[in-house]
């Protein structure tokens, strides 16, 4: 990186070759000081850089999280900008859809009653999956005359 002789690297500098020039100090006291003058310049420099490096890679971080919470939005129906709610929005869709999922559930679970058939509160969901076609056989065996399906 070229360094340049920026107002701020030149005055302080010109500041010791004026005491140089009045007497107060030797040539190499001057050129010590200004090479440690112009070392923390130079350092100051790197530190403002790497800061302006670490808030880029920051934004960009942000712009690829933002992107993935609006995926998540998509994902779920939840329209609108991402903003700052995070996971609330997903968790409120969740939740609403677990309720309909346990409010069909019961509602399943009622119409297999109203079948004939005995089903547990807890009847796991792959044997609620039978209830529909064991209510068409029966609502068939029924329309035919007889009192069980084939």
């Amino acid at each position: 990186m070229a360094i340049e002789m920026t107002a701020e690297k030149q005055e302080l500098p010109q500041i010791v070759e004026d005491k140089y020039a009045a007497g107060f100090y030797s040539r190499e006291s001057v050129d010590a000081f200004k090479a440690a003058a112009l070392a923390l310049v130079e350092e100051k420099q790197r530190v403002i850089d790497n800061m302006r490096l670490q808030a880029q890679v920051w934004a960009s971080e942000v712009d690829t999280h933002q992107a993935t919470i609006q995926e998540c939005y998509a994902a779920v129906g939840v329209t609108g900008k991402c903003d700052f709610n995070g996971a609330e929005p997903v968790r409120d869709v969740v939740a609403e859809l677990r309720a309909e999922v346990e409010r069909l559930r019961k509602a399943l679970i009622e119409s297999g009653r109203n079948g004939g058939a005995l089903l547990a509160d807890d009847v796991s969901t792959d044997f609620l999956m039978h209830v529909p076609e064991q209510i068409r056989l029966r609502i068939a065996a029924l329309s035919e005359g007889r009192k069980e399906p084939k």
